[in-house]
């Protein structure tokens, strides 16, 4: 199982509705969270996903999990790799299955790190808008799209900002 695996596993299975804010491979607190969530509360979660236990126990020592960042931290692993007492007792543990996204389980909870709301809207919306600015101009490379419905995706002066 691969890290993009449980991604894709994770989007399936997180709840849409519960948390409306999601961000794939993002710098959001001065480094990059695998996976984020947020509800309308302001309340976020971050994942860590981890495919290798030497991997994990290399980031388990990161200096950033001594750092305020999300209100509740998750590792996220395929089913069995890393043992619940192996977690941080502050952190989550979450198994993914390979065969369904519906098997995924949550081992171990997390406690609550702070209480602190996310407020760094601008931050975010510059995230949100560069995922998206990325991938429009992938789809475009990829001649996925049209020139001109790149162009009117961005309304902008598109001839002015690329050259042919």
């Amino acid at each position: 199982m691969t890290e993009q695996d449980i991604i894709y596993k994770l989007i399936s299975w997180i709840d849409r509705n519960k948390y409306p804010y999601q961000c794939l491979r993002a710098f959001i607190y001065g480094w990059e969270c695998d996976y984020w969530c947020m509800d309308k509360e302001g309340i976020t979660r971050e994942f860590e996903i981890k495919i290798s236990r030497s991997d994990y126990f290399a980031d388990a020592k990161k200096p950033k999990h001594s750092i305020q960042g999300a209100n509740y931290f998750y590792y996220v692993c395929p089913e069995g790799l890393i043992k619940k007492d192996e977690v941080d007792p502050r952190y989550g543990l979450i198994y993914v299955k390979a065969e369904n996204w519906a098997d995924t389980t949550v081992v171990k909870n997390p406690k609550k790190l702070h209480g602190n709301k996310f407020d760094r809207w601008a931050d975010l919306a510059n995230k949100f808008h560069g995922k998206w600015w990325s991938l429009w101009m992938e789809k475009f490379k990829q001649q996925e799209i049209s020139r001109d419905e790149y162009k009117n995706g961005f309304l902008v002066d598109f001839d002015a900002m690329v050259s042919d």
